[in-house]
């Protein structure tokens, strides 16, 4: 199980829906939640890394 750091939605007016239909930080957010947010994006890249590798070992 995989706990991300979701410190960053913990205030509605820190982020926003993209476009692409993603949930993105604000610029005027806090510089806690704009880390809080960089770990997230840098967890969830490791996990899709993390499942490529799992699902070519299957």
């Amino acid at each position: 199980m995989r706990k991300y750091d979701y410190f960053w939605l913990s205030n509605k007016s820190w982020s926003h829906w993209d476009k692409r239909g993603e949930r993105v930080i604000n610029d005027n957010a806090p510089e806690e939640a704009k880390k809080s947010y960089a770990r997230y994006i840098e967890q969830r890249k490791a996990a899709a890394v993390h499942d490529r590798i799992d699902e070519s070992t299957e």
